[in-house]
């Protein structure tokens, strides 16, 4: 399939300003695939693994040393847009509530698309409900929810949020800093985490997003030799990544970052903590723009300190929680009060940017 780049770059600037260095992976294991593969899933009750390959007729189970186990039919027309996830948890598909660990079939060339529920020992169907998608070429259950996302190429890649009741979308947004596109590609969200893994055959990169868009890091798989991916699945009872390629290969690769030490000495380490400098073992980040409220007093998330935030934090002052001026982001300390303690937080933070935050946030980019 031949897909222009993501018209849409540029705009991601408005989630994360620009990429960073990107980490390194490690490969377990590889094995082949019979055909190109587009699709990807990780069973977490057994760890087998479950792909599709281009336009075939039937999803293949292996077993993680790639040994082919079972085969059953899809659902839907025989596609290369397409995805396959499990559910993390139990999901109501389409008025129809399956348990988890049931098989979903992310079907993106036929009208309308369609999410299945399907029994993966026998490809039964078990539920269904059509996609407020367009050209859907990932998919993804976000656990302890009931929701979905689906990767879309419309012009420009989006990430929809959908209720898998409706399979209406009610949310969407980028997938991060230029220059990742989209061409062919999956997307699958870790249970241990929820964040997002997006893959990309246009890609020598897999990124890591926030369930609401804002880029944690890039991972490097180009010195692997993995290219042309199109299935990601994210192995929850490992933390490793399943990478299913055009290539007729699938990888499983290690992208954690490497250690990183504790500077603050608040029990979080530097890669996860949102206030790196400042103790906030609680992480408390009001505003959600992945600085915690301990190192941010940028109330406007405009990525400055400046006098515009002083005057949001005169209109809290000695402000708490049910009071009409109430605004828990000015709460720098979290001890439910506005006061001259938060002040003098202000003072120390003025002029200077929010952080520095090892977690994705509105104002830096990937592997900041």
């Amino acid at each position: 399939m031949n897909r222009p780049a993501n018209l849409g770059a540029v705009l991601a600037a408005a989630l994360c300003a620009a990429a960073g260095i990107a980490d390194a992976a490690t490969e377990i294991t590889s094995w082949p695939a019979p055909e190109s593969v587009v699709a990807l899933a990780v069973d977490p009750a057994t760890g087998h693994v479950f792909l599709y390959t281009e336009f075939g007729q039937v999803i293949l189970e292996y077993s993680d040393d790639g040994t082919q186990l079972n085969s059953i039919p899809i659902p839907g027309v025989s596609s290369n847009d397409i995805d396959l996830d499990f559910a993390l948890s139990p999901l109501n598909v389409g008025g129809t509530v399956v348990p988890a660990n049931t098989l979903l079939v992310f079907e993106g060339d036929q009208s309308p698309e369609t999410l299945y529920a399907v029994d993966k020992a026998n490809g039964a169907t078990l539920a269904s409900v059509a996609l407020d998608s367009s050209s859907l070429v990932g998919g993804a259950h976000l656990v302890n929810t009931n929701d979905v996302i689906t990767v879309n190429f419309t012009g420009e890649d989006t990430i929809n949020r959908h209720d898998a009741e409706t399979g209406l979308s009610f949310s969407n947004f980028l997938p991060g800093p230029e220059p990742f596109d989209i061409f062919y590609g999956d997307v699958d969200a870790s249970a241990t985490s929820g964040n997002l893994f997006l893959a990309s055959s246009s890609q020598s990169i897999l990124r890591e997003l926030t369930e609401t868009g804002l880029c944690v890091r890039d991972v490097d798989v180009s010195e692997l030799g993995i290219g042309q991916m199109a299935g990601i699945a994210v192995d929850d009872s490992t933390g490793f990544v399943w990478v299913g390629t055009l290539e007729n290969v699938v990888h499983l690769v290690d992208t954690a970052p490497p250690p990183e030490p504790d500077v603050d000495g608040d029990g979080i380490s530097n890669d996860a903590d949102n206030c790196i400098n400042v103790p906030n073992a609680a992480q408390e980040d009001a505003d959600g723009d992945g600085f915690g409220n301990a190192c941010d007093a940028d109330l406007n998330n405009d990525c400055a300190v400046n006098t515009i935030d002083l005057g949001l934090f005169r209109a809290a002052f000695f402000s708490s929680p049910g009071a009409p001026n109430w605004s828990p982001a000015a709460d720098f300390n979290s001890d439910n009060v506005v006061n001259v303690i938060d002040l003098g937080a202000l003072r120390a933070l003025f002029f200077a940017p929010p952080g520095p935050s090892g977690e994705g946030n509105v104002c830096f980019g990937c592997g900041i």
